[in-house]
Protein backbone atom coordinates (compact mmCIF):
# COMPACT_ATOMS: atom_id res chain seq x y z
CA UNK A 1 0.00 0.00 0.00
CA UNK A 2 1.44 3.57 -0.96
CA UNK A 3 0.61 6.12 1.69
CA UNK A 4 1.07 9.41 0.60
CA UNK A 5 3.10 11.93 3.67
CA UNK A 6 2.57 15.49 4.97
CA UNK A 7 6.13 16.12 3.13
CA UNK A 8 5.52 14.87 -0.01
CA UNK A 9 7.72 16.76 -3.07
CA UNK A 10 7.25 15.89 -6.55
CA UNK A 11 8.72 16.75 -9.68
CA UNK A 12 6.43 15.12 -12.91
CA UNK A 13 7.34 14.38 -16.77
CA UNK A 14 4.30 12.87 -18.49
CA UNK A 15 5.28 9.90 -21.26
CA UNK A 16 2.02 10.14 -23.87
CA UNK A 17 3.74 7.35 -25.26
CA UNK A 18 3.44 4.23 -23.39
CA UNK A 19 1.29 5.41 -21.04
CA UNK A 20 3.39 5.52 -17.94
CA UNK A 21 3.15 8.63 -15.66
CA UNK A 22 6.88 8.62 -14.12
CA UNK A 23 6.93 10.69 -10.54
CA UNK A 24 10.18 11.70 -8.69
CA UNK A 25 9.19 11.24 -5.03
CA UNK A 26 12.20 12.49 -2.87
CA UNK A 27 14.84 11.05 -5.02
CA UNK A 28 13.11 7.88 -5.22
CA UNK A 29 11.09 6.80 -8.88
CA UNK A 30 8.03 5.12 -9.49
CA UNK A 31 6.01 4.78 -12.90
CA UNK A 32 2.06 4.76 -12.06
CA UNK A 33 -0.13 3.48 -15.41
CA UNK A 34 -3.41 4.44 -16.04
CA UNK A 35 -5.35 1.87 -17.48
CA UNK A 36 -8.87 3.04 -18.41
CA UNK A 37 -11.48 1.37 -19.77
CA UNK A 38 -14.99 2.89 -21.30
CA UNK A 39 -18.29 1.36 -22.77
CA UNK A 40 -17.85 0.35 -26.48
CA UNK A 41 -21.53 2.23 -27.20
CA UNK A 42 -20.68 5.08 -25.24
CA UNK A 43 -22.92 6.97 -22.50
CA UNK A 44 -26.28 8.11 -21.91
CA UNK A 45 -28.73 10.03 -19.11
CA UNK A 46 -31.79 7.73 -18.33
CA UNK A 47 -34.60 9.32 -17.02
CA UNK A 48 -33.44 9.38 -13.49
CA UNK A 49 -30.26 11.00 -14.70
CA UNK A 50 -28.17 8.41 -13.80
CA UNK A 51 -25.30 7.89 -16.33
CA UNK A 52 -25.21 4.73 -18.10
CA UNK A 53 -23.78 3.06 -20.79
CA UNK A 54 -25.27 1.91 -24.17
CA UNK A 55 -25.97 -1.48 -24.60
CA UNK A 56 -23.31 -3.48 -26.62
CA UNK A 57 -24.02 -6.26 -29.73
CA UNK A 58 -21.27 -8.16 -28.60
CA UNK A 59 -19.97 -9.98 -25.33
CA UNK A 60 -17.14 -7.77 -24.83
CA UNK A 61 -18.97 -4.55 -23.55
CA UNK A 62 -15.87 -2.30 -23.05
CA UNK A 63 -13.05 -0.94 -24.50
CA UNK A 64 -9.63 0.15 -23.03
CA UNK A 65 -8.30 3.58 -22.89
CA UNK A 66 -4.77 4.33 -21.56
CA UNK A 67 -4.12 7.75 -21.46
CA UNK A 68 -1.27 9.57 -19.40
CA UNK A 69 -2.56 12.89 -18.51
CA UNK A 70 -4.19 14.91 -16.17
CA UNK A 71 -7.86 13.94 -17.06
CA UNK A 72 -8.85 15.34 -13.47
CA UNK A 73 -8.42 18.69 -15.41
CA UNK A 74 -11.20 17.97 -18.03
CA UNK A 75 -13.18 16.38 -15.34
CA UNK A 76 -13.55 20.03 -13.26
CA UNK A 77 -14.60 21.30 -16.80
CA UNK A 78 -18.36 19.70 -16.04
CA UNK A 79 -18.91 22.77 -13.99
CA UNK A 80 -18.05 25.41 -16.83
CA UNK A 81 -21.69 25.83 -18.03
CA UNK A 82 -22.47 26.96 -14.31
CA UNK A 83 -19.31 29.55 -13.50
CA UNK A 84 -20.22 31.26 -17.08
CA UNK A 85 -23.67 31.26 -15.59
CA UNK A 86 -23.13 32.45 -12.41
CA UNK A 87 -20.23 35.11 -14.36
CA UNK A 88 -23.44 36.14 -16.17
CA UNK A 89 -26.00 36.86 -13.53
CA UNK A 90 -23.40 38.14 -11.25
CA UNK A 91 -24.76 35.46 -9.19
CA UNK A 92 -23.53 36.10 -5.32
CA UNK A 93 -20.38 34.36 -3.67
CA UNK A 94 -20.09 32.34 -0.62
CA UNK A 95 -18.37 33.75 2.60
CA UNK A 96 -15.13 33.10 1.54
CA UNK A 97 -15.74 35.20 -2.01
CA UNK A 98 -15.12 32.09 -3.87
CA UNK A 99 -17.96 29.98 -5.97
CA UNK A 100 -21.15 29.06 -4.46
CA UNK A 101 -21.76 25.39 -5.89
CA UNK A 102 -25.23 24.95 -3.74
CA UNK A 103 -27.64 26.46 -6.01
CA UNK A 104 -26.59 24.37 -9.41
CA UNK A 105 -29.04 21.79 -7.57
CA UNK A 106 -31.66 23.89 -7.58
CA UNK A 107 -31.28 25.16 -11.00
CA UNK A 108 -31.21 20.75 -11.63
CA UNK A 109 -34.83 20.31 -9.87
CA UNK A 110 -37.45 20.54 -12.22
CA UNK A 111 -39.63 21.17 -9.25
CA UNK A 112 -38.02 24.54 -8.18
CA UNK A 113 -39.15 27.69 -9.94
CA UNK A 114 -35.61 28.32 -10.14
CA UNK A 115 -34.93 25.02 -12.81
CA UNK A 116 -32.68 25.51 -15.60
CA UNK A 117 -33.23 23.24 -18.67
CA UNK A 118 -30.44 24.84 -20.85
CA UNK A 119 -27.78 24.27 -17.88
CA UNK A 120 -29.19 20.82 -17.38
CA UNK A 121 -28.11 20.20 -21.35
CA UNK A 122 -25.15 22.23 -21.08
CA UNK A 123 -23.71 20.10 -17.83
CA UNK A 124 -24.60 17.02 -19.88
CA UNK A 125 -23.18 17.45 -22.73
CA UNK A 126 -19.69 18.06 -21.02
CA UNK A 127 -20.11 14.75 -19.05
CA UNK A 128 -20.58 12.73 -22.07
CA UNK A 129 -17.82 14.61 -23.56
CA UNK A 130 -15.38 13.08 -20.98
CA UNK A 131 -16.87 9.85 -20.22
CA UNK A 132 -17.06 8.83 -24.07
CA UNK A 133 -13.37 9.89 -24.16
CA UNK A 134 -12.12 8.59 -21.04
CA UNK A 135 -15.17 5.89 -20.20
CA UNK A 136 -16.39 6.20 -16.26
CA UNK A 137 -15.12 2.33 -15.97
CA UNK A 138 -13.63 0.41 -12.79
CA UNK A 139 -14.47 -2.34 -11.09
CA UNK A 140 -17.62 -1.60 -12.07
CA UNK A 141 -18.88 -0.41 -15.35
CA UNK A 142 -19.58 2.60 -14.86
CA UNK A 143 -17.63 2.77 -11.48
CA UNK A 144 -20.06 3.60 -8.26
CA UNK A 145 -19.30 6.69 -6.38
CA UNK A 146 -19.29 6.78 -2.67
CA UNK A 147 -19.48 10.82 -1.88
CA UNK A 148 -18.55 9.96 1.29
CA UNK A 149 -15.22 8.90 0.25
CA UNK A 150 -14.85 5.73 2.24
CA UNK A 151 -15.81 3.05 -0.40
CA UNK A 152 -15.24 5.00 -3.53
CA UNK A 153 -15.56 2.31 -6.33
CA UNK A 154 -17.33 -0.53 -4.35
CA UNK A 155 -21.05 -1.35 -4.79
CA UNK A 156 -23.16 -1.30 -1.75
CA UNK A 157 -25.09 0.53 0.41
CA UNK A 158 -23.49 3.68 0.61
CA UNK A 159 -22.02 3.69 -3.13
CA UNK A 160 -24.42 5.23 -6.24
CA UNK A 161 -24.36 4.58 -9.72
CA UNK A 162 -22.73 7.97 -11.24
CA UNK A 163 -25.28 10.54 -12.05
CA UNK A 164 -25.66 14.16 -13.19
CA UNK A 165 -25.98 15.20 -9.35
CA UNK A 166 -23.21 12.96 -7.62
CA UNK A 167 -20.69 13.72 -10.78
CA UNK A 168 -21.16 17.47 -10.24
CA UNK A 169 -20.43 16.44 -6.60
CA UNK A 170 -17.17 15.33 -7.46
CA UNK A 171 -16.51 17.74 -9.84
CA UNK A 172 -17.16 20.89 -7.13
CA UNK A 173 -15.12 18.87 -4.50
CA UNK A 174 -12.36 18.49 -6.84
CA UNK A 175 -12.08 22.43 -7.75
CA UNK A 176 -12.63 22.92 -3.42
CA UNK A 177 -9.30 20.73 -3.08
CA UNK A 178 -7.55 22.34 -6.21
CA UNK A 179 -7.59 25.88 -4.91
CA UNK A 180 -7.07 25.29 -1.46
CA UNK A 181 -3.37 23.86 -1.78
CA UNK A 182 -1.40 26.11 -0.96
CA UNK A 183 2.12 24.81 -1.03
CA UNK A 184 3.29 22.16 -3.90
CA UNK A 185 5.40 20.87 -1.22
CA UNK A 186 2.42 19.21 0.67
CA UNK A 187 -0.87 17.40 -0.56
CA UNK A 188 -3.52 18.63 1.69
CA UNK A 189 -5.05 16.12 4.56
CA UNK A 190 -8.53 15.60 2.54
CA UNK A 191 -6.82 14.68 -0.98
CA UNK A 192 -4.05 12.94 0.82
CA UNK A 193 -6.66 10.57 2.88
CA UNK A 194 -8.45 9.72 -0.13
CA UNK A 195 -5.71 9.01 -2.53
CA UNK A 196 -4.79 6.17 0.78
CA UNK A 197 -7.91 4.78 -0.10
CA UNK A 198 -7.38 4.95 -3.76
CA UNK A 199 -3.90 2.98 -2.76
CA UNK A 200 -6.48 -0.34 -2.67
CA UNK A 201 -7.05 -0.22 -6.61
CA UNK A 202 -3.24 0.40 -7.19
CA UNK A 203 -1.63 -3.01 -7.77
CA UNK A 204 2.54 -3.30 -8.76
CA UNK A 205 3.08 -4.60 -11.77
CA UNK A 206 6.81 -5.82 -13.74
CA UNK A 207 7.11 -5.29 -17.15
CA UNK A 208 10.89 -3.52 -17.92
CA UNK A 209 10.25 -2.11 -14.89
CA UNK A 210 8.06 -2.35 -11.95
CA UNK A 211 5.11 0.55 -11.79
CA UNK A 212 1.44 1.10 -9.90
CA UNK A 213 -1.82 0.62 -12.69
CA UNK A 214 -5.08 0.91 -11.74
CA UNK A 215 -8.47 0.62 -14.08
CA UNK A 216 -9.75 2.82 -11.86
CA UNK A 217 -11.40 6.08 -13.67
CA UNK A 218 -11.54 8.25 -9.75
CA UNK A 219 -7.95 6.84 -8.86
CA UNK A 220 -6.50 7.63 -11.85
CA UNK A 221 -7.94 11.71 -10.91
CA UNK A 222 -7.38 12.01 -7.58
CA UNK A 223 -3.41 10.71 -7.83
CA UNK A 224 -3.02 12.95 -10.74
CA UNK A 225 -4.05 15.63 -8.34
CA UNK A 226 -1.86 14.66 -6.14
CA UNK A 227 0.99 13.71 -8.04
CA UNK A 228 0.79 16.29 -11.49
CA UNK A 229 -0.69 19.45 -10.19
CA UNK A 230 0.05 22.33 -7.99
CA UNK A 231 3.34 23.75 -8.74
CA UNK A 232 1.94 27.05 -7.82
CA UNK A 233 -0.69 27.97 -5.88
CA UNK A 234 -3.86 27.69 -8.22
CA UNK A 235 -5.69 30.77 -9.03
CA UNK A 236 -9.45 31.55 -9.95
CA UNK A 237 -10.34 32.98 -13.31
CA UNK A 238 -11.07 36.63 -13.08
CA UNK A 239 -14.30 36.27 -14.85
CA UNK A 240 -15.96 32.63 -14.02
CA UNK A 241 -13.63 31.67 -10.93
CA UNK A 242 -12.75 28.33 -12.70
CA UNK A 243 -9.70 27.08 -11.16
CA UNK A 244 -6.52 28.04 -13.69
CA UNK A 245 -4.74 24.80 -14.02
CA UNK A 246 -2.32 26.56 -17.03
CA UNK A 247 0.42 28.80 -16.37
CA UNK A 248 0.36 30.48 -12.96
CA UNK A 249 0.44 34.04 -14.44
CA UNK A 250 -2.62 33.61 -16.68
CA UNK A 251 -5.84 35.46 -15.64
CA UNK A 252 -8.59 33.66 -17.42
CA UNK A 253 -9.53 29.98 -18.90
CA UNK A 254 -7.76 29.54 -22.25
CA UNK A 255 -9.27 29.58 -25.35
CA UNK A 256 -11.86 27.98 -27.12
CA UNK A 257 -13.38 29.59 -23.52
CA UNK A 258 -14.59 33.55 -23.85
CA UNK A 259 -13.93 34.40 -20.29
CA UNK A 260 -10.95 37.45 -21.43
CA UNK A 261 -13.78 38.90 -24.19
CA UNK A 262 -16.42 38.46 -21.82
CA UNK A 263 -14.66 40.36 -18.76
CA UNK A 264 -13.39 42.85 -20.95
CA UNK A 265 -16.39 43.71 -23.41
CA UNK A 266 -18.63 45.18 -20.17
CA UNK A 267 -15.68 46.98 -19.23
CA UNK A 268 -15.61 48.51 -22.84
CA UNK A 269 -19.01 49.50 -23.05
CA UNK A 270 -18.67 51.43 -19.28
CA UNK A 271 -15.33 53.46 -20.81
CA UNK A 272 -17.94 54.31 -24.06
CA UNK A 273 -20.43 55.57 -21.54
CA UNK A 274 -18.08 57.56 -19.79
CA UNK A 275 -16.91 59.31 -22.63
Amino acid sequence: MLILANNTQIDIELNQMNGLVPFHNTGQHMDFHFKLERAKGGYYFDQDNNLVPTEWFESTKTEEVVMAEEIHKKFVEILHPYHDLCAKLNLPKNKEGGMKYSAIYKMLDKKKPSYNPELESAIKIKILEFANKYGMGGYFEPEHINIDNDLEGFEGKKSQPPSLYNLLLKAAEMNEMLLSRKSYETVPPKLKDICNLYSMFMRPQLNGGLYMETTSIFATMYWGMAFTEYTYEVKECAYCQAPLLTDKRAKFCKAPRQCKNNFNNPNRKKKKESK
